[in-house]
């Protein structure tokens, strides 16, 4: 019998966007919480976030957070769980980038 062709190399696909983004934040709320979210300088969320759903986002550059409910906001960055940013009903506005994000990560 002929020997096998070499098997066929296909080429690697690329990863998905939030595999290779710089910053993916993962948003959760455990009641009722107003988020709204820029990734890199666009609006990709403005909502309210209530318990059970969830939000991601990833960008390059810069995140930008607006969070209506910091008591209630549940995140992670990168994977990693994010500190707590405030009281219940206390508004809190952050902005994440590559070289900063490690301090909103809970110790």
């Amino acid at each position: 019998a002929p020997e096998s062709a070499d098997p066929i190399q296909w080429p690697a696909l690329p990863a998905a966007p939030a595999d290779s983004a710089a910053l993916t934040i993962e948003m959760r709320a455990t009641a009722e919480c107003w988020v709204e979210v820029d990734a890199d300088g666009e609006t990709v969320v403005s909502r309210i976030l209530r318990p059970g759903e969830r939000e991601v986002v990833a960008a390059e550059r810069a995140i930008d957070l607006r969070i209506g409910n910091a008591g209630a906001f549940v995140f992670t960055i990168n994977e990693r769980p994010g500190r707590p940013l405030g009281a219940m009903r206390e508004v809190v506005s952050m902005r994440v980038t590559p070289s900063n994000y490690a301090s909103f990560v809970a110790e």
